[in-house]
């Protein structure tokens, strides 16, 4: 079943001048991108800086609108959901999860907050056992232990804090998971680390995952597809070891040439 649709997706940013700020000019961050997404499928966003790739990625996740183009939920317009809606079902996970977690709030605050919201939404209570309990379980999710839940962001390394950032997105329930360079900030052996959760995350929840990279070994490990952006167009789309072995278009080559030969 077709979850995530994205049809003709466009996005323009003006170019301001001069004390008064007047429009001098245009860049198109996005034009006429196109694809689809199944449930529990996973998806590599890729591309050069500046590719449109980030754009795409808040666009989805509701944090910015396109100008032109649809996204659609399982056949539905996304601008016929809440934000509250929206945010149940597609949560995002940050490159930098030091400035994404909030330094003065325990572990524990960061996750009842997002747990309450969601019994919110859902228009439940929880009892304070019942919090405590999800809020465990959620923790052993990603590998950290039920104590972790006393502690502050910045008794954390790089990795565990991202275990908990991806904990928080999971707390809202979502059936879509947008990871923005989740790796790119962290040493090579904690990355294949958090690639494997994400991995394992996504076959325990059926979660469809979008990763957001510029790195093909990166995707090469997650996903099941890939999409090549270049200059704001969908240069490049195809199953993910396919496109790796045989890239069809100068954006792909040009992704590949920057990999080293022993990680192809």
């Amino acid at each position: 079943m077709t979850l995530l649709e994205v049809k003709s997706l466009s996005k323009t940013y003006a170019v301001e001048a001069g004390i008064f700020r007047r429009r001098v000019g245009a860049v198109k961050a996005l034009e006429g991108v196109s694809f689809s997404l199944e449930s529990g499928r996973s998806l590599g966003l890729v591309g050069e800086s500046g590719s449109g790739k980030t754009t795409l990625a808040r666009i989805l996740a509701g944090f910015l609108e396109a100008d032109g183009g649809s996204v659609l939920w399982e056949g539905r317009p996304r601008e016929s959901f809440s934000r509250n809606e929206w945010a149940s079902r597609v949560q995002m996970v940050f490159q930098d999860p030091t400035a994404s977690l909030n330094p003065k709030l325990r572990v524990r605050t960061l996750l009842d907050e997002a747990l309450g919201q969601r019994a919110r939404w859902d228009r439940t209570a929880l009892s304070g056992r019942e919090l405590k309990e999800r809020r465990i379980r959620l923790l052993n999710d990603v590998g950290l232990p039920p104590d972790a839940g006393e502690a502050y962001p910045h008794q954390f390394s790089g990795g565990q804090k991202q275990r908990i950032a991806i904990a928080r997105a999971l707390a809202a329930g979502p059936r879509l998971l947008l990871a923005d360079e989740p790796v790119s900030s962290l040493d090579l052996s904690v990355q294949a680390q958090i690639l494997n959760l994400l991995a394992d995350l996504r076959e325990k929840f059926n979660l469809a995952v979008i990763l957001i990279s510029h790195d093909l070994t990166v995707v090469r490990q997650l996903t099941d597809r890939v999409l090549v952006l270049a200059g704001g167009r969908s240069a490049e789309e195809g199953e993910t070891a396919r496109v790796l072995a045989a890239p069809q278009s100068p954006a792909t080559r040009n992704l590949l040439a920057a990999v080293p030969a022993l990680l192809r």
